[in-house]
């Protein structure tokens, strides 16, 4: 069998199967296996060389399950809508910022404007002030009691020229601004009088 098999090995795989099945008694004596007689591709080893090694295979990659790529879309999702929530309320807090600032400057200067007597500067800076903060009680009585000085600067030109009539109407209206106000009261009835003194003279 041994002839045999050197003689018709170069023919080729199918005889080397053959040949393989005449010498199966002698294979399972313990010597070639026919995993050991073929390599990978399937070509004949010859005797005393070893089979090649075969080559290391690359690891496979095991992806991420459907379900751990949810959850991580998931979370990912979470932390773009905190990210979000947390960005709007900083933006929030500078503007509110600002508008205190701006709440302040107007204020302050319709405080020098009001220091100065000018009551139409006042005012106007007052309602600037007061578009940033509605609810500012101290602005919205500032305002009032520019109104009054304005007012009662109006009656008291008129009060100087003797028109008593316009100087009354002024002083009235300075009231209706600052009812407590002491100065426009006096002022108003001083016109009151001159003005009935003045109709009984004639």
């Amino acid at each position: 069998m041994g002839h045999l098999k050197t003689i018709i090995k170069p023919i080729g795989l199918g005889v080397l199967l053959v040949t393989f099945l005449f010498d199966a008694p002698y294979v399972s004596a313990g010597h070639r296996s026919i995993d050991e007689m073929l390599d990978e591709q399937g070509r004949y080893i010859p005797h005393g060389m070893q089979k090649p090694p075969s080559p290391p295979q690359p690891p496979t990659y095991q992806g991420p399950s459907p379900a751990e790529l949810e959850r991580q879309r998931q979370k990912q999702k979470q932390i773009e809508l905190r990210r979000k929530r947390e960005e709007f309320q900083r933006q929030k807090q500078l503007q509110k910022q600002r508008q205190i600032r701006a709440k302040n400057e107007a204020n302050n200067k319709g405080n020098d404007y009001f220091g100065r007597g000018n009551w139409d500067k006042a005012i106007s800076y007052y309602k600037e002030a007061l578009k940033y903060d509605p609810s500012d009680q101290t602005i919205k009585r500032r305002i009032k009691q520019a109104q009054a000085h304005k007012a009662s600067d109006k009656g008291d030109k008129y009060h100087n020229k003797g028109d008593w009539g316009n100087a009354i109407k002024y002083y009235k209206e300075a009231l209706r601004y600052d009812p407590n106000n002491a100065i426009f009261r006096r002022n108003l009835k001083k016109a009151e009088a001159e003005a009935k003194k003045e109709r009984q003279e004639k």
